[in-house]
């Protein structure tokens, strides 16, 4: 089978990485908004000798700490359970990705008013159980299955598109899907 479309995208992530990664530094990084004392203390922990990676930039490594930083930050999600890195670190940009939670624990962390669900009055179904996948403060519990999986990240894709940062793939292109970008992870 001839993999011509996957070849051009692996090409396009390498530009980016080269491009915009390349703006990811140690400096930008302590200036972020919302960080506070934090930013300095997650760059003298990823630029400390002995702490580079074979596979992960500088700059990814930033990436990382910066999401599991916020996703840790985050107000509790009433229905959603703590955070779904709980002590762990993020160690890569696709198994713990997958399923939307740290992406809407970053968004929750900086954007609160996106939370629509009522934690003394949660969503139930006709039988009295708590609905999920509702709104961004309301996911799917982990682990989720692929259908729970690209429903979660339709309400972060619904969620971002709320506050104007509509995701898609190039002006003029349709809005990605959200079964797409789960099989994107895959």
């Amino acid at each position: 089978a001839v993999r011509l479309p996957e070849s051009w995208l692996e090409v396009l992530f390498q530009t980016v990485k080269i491009f915009v990664l390349g703006r990811v530094t140690t400096k930008a990084f302590k200036t972020l908004p919302g960080l506070g004392a934090a930013a300095t203390d997650i760059v003298k922990e990823v630029t400390q000798p002995g702490y580079s990676s074979t596979l992960y930039s500088t700059p990814e490594l930033l990436i990382m700490k910066w999401l599991t930083y916020h996703s840790a930050v985050a107000p509790e999600m009433p229905l959603g359970g703590p955070d779904p890195l709980g002590h762990e670190y993020l160690s890569s940009f696709d198994r713990q990705l997958r399923d939307g939670h740290v992406f809407a624990r970053v968004l929750l962390s900086h954007c609160p008013f996106l939370a629509a669900v009522d934690p003394n009055d949660p969503p139930k179904t006709s039988a009295g159980e708590p609905e999920f996948g509702t709104s961004i403060d309301n996911l799917y519990p982990r682990p989720c299955s692929p259908a729970q999986s690209a429903a979660n990240l339709g309400l972060v894709l619904g969620a971002m598109a709320s506050i104007g940062l509509r995701f898609t793939a190039a002006a003029g292109m349709p809005e990605i899907v959200p079964s797409e970008v789960y099989e994107a992870s895959s």
